[in-house]
């Protein structure tokens, strides 16, 4: 895989570059830029490193990866990016500077762009840059997964995606150094002893940098999270105690009410239910004999009737006689 095309928009002092490069023969696959001070070599090759790696990349465009001293250390990434627009970008209403590289590999072209947003007063957003790659000559876009829930991922979570597929299918930042360099850079490396540079370059593809990294990180965590706890004085710890003995006390005191109330409720269920049988079957027993009622009074009303009609004849035939 070899890089084929590199287009520069407000990138310090590119307002707008391309560069194309041959494709690598066998006895020329080393592509070397020459130009006079202050003509962009070294924007060029920050540009590079930057559009790979991000903020990972800062160790070698500030040389820090290449020094003997431990203390020696270059400025950070927003520090540096704040002063990576174009001089003309901002009067011009541009507020964003971008690279982009393109690769030809076994499978075809692979482009990667990053691009950096800037407020009005060119300092760098952290939370608006942007990567994006492509493959292929249909330029398929390649990114994360989005969750299956739903869930959106955060800014962090994509700059990171694209950070391990960059390390997976072209290389780690840890041993760029050994691809892209600065000639700044190459008098360095030659003054150091070999050891030094085959040390690097064993620690690079065994990932050491990322480990010391991740060890800092989990000891500034462990500092901060210390920091958060409040302290623990013996004035604190025996209130602590005390209240923890007067909940103790209390569940007792609930045990106890509660083993005393249980054979209780337990007589106050069986009188619930024998009461509850009584009146279903007294509610049973009401309706039929209700009913009977009813029927022995309609029968008595019926008698009554007959025998006044009865009474009635008797009186208006045998009586007026």
């Amino acid at each position: 895989m070899y890089i084929s095309k590199i287009e520069l928009r407000d990138w310090k002092l590119y307002q707008s570059a391309e560069f194309n490069f041959p494709a690598p023969q066998h006895d020329k696959n080393i592509v070397l830029i020459g130009a006079k001070n202050g003509f962009g070599k070294t924007s060029l090759y920050r540009a590079i490193i930057l559009c790979l790696f991000g903020k990972d990349g800062m160790p070698l465009i500030s040389g820090d990866m290449f020094s003997e001293s431990k203390d020696k250390q270059g400025p950070d990434y927003e520090t540096f990016l704040d002063g990576a627009l174009h001089d003309g970008a901002r009067p011009n209403g541009r507020y964003s500077c971008s690279v982009k590289i393109e690769f030809i590999g076994d499978d075809g072209p692979v482009e990667i762009s990053r691009v950096w947003h800037f407020n009005e007063h060119g300092k760098h957003q952290t939370q608006d840059e942007c990567v994006q790659i492509f493959k292929g000559k249909e330029r398929q876009a390649v990114g994360p997964e989005e969750d299956p829930y739903g869930a959106k991922l955060s800014h962090q979570q994509r700059i990171d995606w694209y950070r391990d597929y960059i390390a997976q299918t072209m290389m780690p930042h840890s041993i760029a150094s050994f691809f892209v360099f600065d000639g700044e850079q190459v008098l360095v490396l030659a003054n150091r002893d070999e050891k030094a540079q085959v040390k690097l370059g064993i620690d690079g593809l065994l990932g050491i940098p990322e480990l010391r990294i991740l060890v800092k990180n989990l000891t500034d965590y462990s500092k901060q999270r210390q920091n958060s706890v409040p302290k623990v004085t013996n004035e604190s710890a025996d209130a602590t105690e005390k209240e923890l003995k007067k909940f103790e006390n209390e569940r007792d005191k609930s045990v106890k009410a509660f083993g005393d109330i249980s054979p209780r409720l337990q007589e106050a269920e069986k009188e619930r239910k024998q009461l509850m049988d009584e009146l279903l079957r007294l509610g049973v027993g009401d309706q039929d004999h209700s009913k009977q009622q009813y029927k022995q009074l309609a029968e008595h009303e019926t008698a009554i009737k007959g025998n006044r009609e009865q009474l009635t004849k008797l009186l208006s035939e045998d009586v007026a006689l």
